[in-house]
């Protein structure tokens, strides 16, 4: 997981097998660095049932795309624990499920409800791996252990309790109500409500070369078969076998992989070091720069949307820097261009930090009536800064700040089709 140590990427270029030609009308790759700076550090992409587009982000809370206008959700603005936000995704019900650093958070579309120390038995609050089950309940996990909710009370498990020595990163459920769970360096465990089992490496065929694997993502496709990732290529469980795929004795292109999802068909879209890869049960079909617009081979986060869309997190450095890529074969289908919305959301603050005045600069494709506001980090409004019709053009407008004491703060932009949020720095 990025939010506790730095992953540090090596970009290799590598000839693949089985490269698929992607024609340019079957990928949108929305934005400039200056159009999505709010979607860096993406952790994790989920759909809601309206199929809009939601983007864990650490740091940035989390931004969602909903197809005629984006939203934002920070603590500044919603009741969300954490602007840390490692893990999205949506429930039967259309809720709302985030893990954050500082617990759990559930969203109805109205309220949100969240465990975490101050209300629970939770201890550390970063949570690492979260996960529905069959019965209304949902399991956690920390750096101390597990954590199951099972509809009324929430129970704990520490580590050394189930022989588990390692940090569980990601987990899953199966069709049984089992929980499978994959920690670092620790390898894979199930549990059956009753005892914790754990995959050796020779359960695998082929066996994997070591003893001690880390499995970064655990996923359940449409026919109920688990997949994971044992960093040594992929694997899945069928009910009876475990079988594996590693680059050398398989034609998957790369043994690094980030995350799975599988679509209605039960094709299985990789994200890897090498690109997206889409695996159909028997060939495996690589997409990266070589041979399509991506803007980096690195893809760490996947969502599917109803219409076949595969969003992608693509990380262009170590340091998270993040890009949009989308993917649909046949070609991209949008009721509104991505790219057009994009360039009205974002504005930049120069200099930040700064202690008399700075320059709010944005660019807008459409006539707009921009309205900017000045909030303190409590998410009281101090003053409107800004309220006008502007027409399309780029501007750059002095906000004097010189009767602000120092702290951090907040500059909200409302526009017509968005709210969004800059922090600014005042130091006297």
């Amino acid at each position: 997981m990025f939010k506790k140590t730095m992953i540090s990427f090596i970009i290799l270029f590598q000839f693949m097998v089985n490269f698929s030609y992607a024609s340019n009308n079957e990928w949108h790759v929305p934005g400039t660095p200056s159009n999505f700076d709010l979607l860096k550090y993406l952790q994790s992409i989920a759909v809601d049932q309206n199929n809009n587009i939601y983007f864990g982000n650490y740091n940035n809370g989390v931004i969602v795309y909903k197809w005629d206008k984006w939203e934002a959700y920070f603590t500044q603005n919603s009741g969300i624990p954490s602007n840390d936000v490692y893990q999205v995704f949506f429930d039967r019900d259309n809720n709302l499920w985030c893990a954050t650093g500082w617990g759990i958070g559930k969203f109805d579309g109205k309220e949100w409800i969240t465990w975490n120390s101050t209300n629970s038995i939770i201890k550390d609050n970063s949570i690492e791996a979260l996960c529905l089950d069959s019965i209304g309940g949902f399991w956690a996990s920390n750096y101390y252990g597990i954590y199951h909710y099972d509809g009324k009370e929430l129970n704990f498990k520490k580590f050394s309790e189930i022989d588990i020595s390692a940090g569980i990163f990601t987990m899953s459920v199966d069709n049984k109500n089992q929980l499978w769970a994959g920690s670092f360096d620790g390898g894979l465990f199930t549990f059956n409500n009753e005892n914790w089992s754990f995959i050796n490496h020779n359960s695998y065929t082929p066996p994997l070369t070591t003893f001690w694997y880390n499995v970064r993502y655990i996923t359940k496709d449409y026919l109920g078969n688990i997949w994971f990732t044992p960093n040594q290529g992929l694997a899945k469980y069928d009910g009876e076998t475990y079988r594996l795929w590693d680059k050398e004795r398989s034609e998957i292109p790369t043994d690094y992989i980030y995350c799975i999802t599988a679509d209605k068909e039960n094709n299985i879209w990789i994200g890897s070091d090498s690109g997206l890869i889409k695996f159909d049960g028997k060939t495996f079909t690589t997409y990266n720069r070589t041979n399509s617009p991506m803007p980096s081979d690195v893809v760490y986060a996947i969502a599917i949307d109803s219409l076949g869309h595969k969003w992608l997190s693509c990380y262009l450095d170590w340091l998270g820097e993040t890009r949009i890529a989308v993917f649909r074969e046949g070609g991209t289908v949008f009721t509104t261009d991505v790219e057009d919305l994009a360039t009205n959301i974002i504005f930049s603050i120069y200099p930040n930090p700064s202690s008399d005045k700075v320059l709010v600069s944005f660019t807008l494709n459409r006539p707009e009536n921009i309205k900017l506001s000045l909030y303190n980090n409590l998410g009281i409004k101090l003053e409107t800064i800004i309220d006008r019709q502007y027409q399309e053009g780029t501007y750059s407008e002095t906000i004097d700040i010189s009767k602000f004491a120092s702290g951090m703060y907040f500059i909200r932009s409302d526009s017509g089709i968005n709210n969004n949020f800059k922090k600014l720095f005042i130091l006297k």
